[in-house]
């Protein structure tokens, strides 16, 4: 509600006009001289409003273009069927870019809103100084009726104009969606797991996209090696609660990671963490040679939005990594690893 606030000065003129006394009796020297004078601030304004005008519809036009880009980009964002993980970030790049809140098209529509608002008041002015607002509501067609008729018509037709362009500059302004109904999100609300649950996307496709990743390196020296596990995301996404379970060829756990990813720096970033340098040489041959798993993705209120089982690549003789495969429909009856996020309130990642 607050951001149509500012609509709200469109009302002030008329309000203005309704407490003008146009009923001042004047000697004829003084209303030749106001009438001077009203004529010149009507015309100084219209000449204002011209040139105001032209420059809000070349920038709004130009406004407009990157908001029908950002409203195609956010199709492809919610369903990105065909796109690689690199090509979403490009494109939540760019929609940020183009939804970025810019000074100069808030700069003109505050100034276009206040000289509309003037001019109108300028332009009421000059109609009570002719008609006296005057208007008999009986059919009356003689020639001083019409004419005062048409002034009338004449001045709601170009406030009524004045006040559909200011709309437009506001709507652009805010972000209307030129496409749809509604307003555009902002970039860090489409990389918002809880946005995006309530959003008509589709959200196993998104987040097969961007599957976090484990992977385990076998580090120097060879006679004495260490072992390390490092978490990643393609991409990182704010509210991500996610568990991780990677079991060895008997099928028993051999790895368990969870977290809750919270606050992104900036659209786009890459996310990567070590768990530990310190992980045990039977672990890392269990997972390289049979491992498989699964992770799990969870909403706000910790319900399953996700399912996606993971295999074992090997990168090198000294590395492999768990990516994803498909994802998994079924829904397990009594699901229990959700306690394992259910307390965090911070960003944490967490292994065992």
């Amino acid at each position: 509600m607050i951001k149509w606030r500012s609509l709200l000065v469109l009302i002030v003129p008329f309000i203005f006009l309704i407490f003008t006394d146009f009923d001042i009796p004047l000697l004829k020297d003084q209303q030749d001289t106001l009438k001077d004078q009203i004529e010149l601030t009507s015309w100084i304004f219209s000449g204002i409003m011209a040139l105001i005008s032209f420059l809000a519809l070349f920038i709004g036009y130009m406004y407009e273009n990157k908001l029908i880009a950002a409203s195609n980009d956010l199709k492809l964002i919610f369903r990105p069927y065909t796109l690689t993980i690199s090509e979403v970030r490009q494109i939540l790049i760019s929609y940020e870019s183009n939804t970025s809140r810019d000074r100069l098209i808030t700069y003109m529509y505050w100034i276009y809103l206040i000289v509309s608002a003037s001019t109108i008041y300028v332009w009421g002015i000059t109609v009570g100084f002719y008609t006296e607002f005057k208007y008999s509501l009986k059919i009356d067609f003689s020639l001083p009726a019409v004419v005062n008729l048409n002034i009338y018509l004449f001045y709601l037709l170009l406030s009524g104009l004045l006040i559909v362009l200011t709309f437009i500059l506001f709507q652009i302004k805010n972000l209307k969606d030129p496409l749809r109904k509604g307003y555009l999100p902002t970039a860090q609300e489409l990389i918002d797991m809880k946005f995006l649950d309530q959003q008509d996307s589709d959200i196993n496709e998104i987040i097969i996209k961007n599957t976090p990743s484990l992977t385990f390196y076998k580090n120097l020296p060879r006679n004495s090696p260490t072992y390390e596990a490092v978490f990643s995301v393609p991409i990182k996404f704010k509210n991500l609660k996610f568990v991780i379970k990677l079991y060895d060829e008997n099928g028993n756990i051999a790895f368990t990671c969870y977290g809750y990813l919270i606050e992104v720096n900036h659209v786009g970033d890459q996310f990567f963490k070590r768990l530990t340098d310190n992980l045990g040489e039977s672990i890392y041959n269990k997972l390289r040679d049979n491992g498989s798993g699964e992770i799990k993705i969870y909403s706000a209120n910790h319900s399953i939005l996700c399912r996606v089982s993971l295999k074992s690549v090997i990168n090198d003789d000294n590395s492999f990594t768990v990516i994803p495969q498909n994802i998994i429909f079924d829904r397990e009856a009594h699901e229990r690893d959700h306690t394992l996020i259910a307390r965090l309130n911070s960003e944490t990642i967490m292994y065992n």
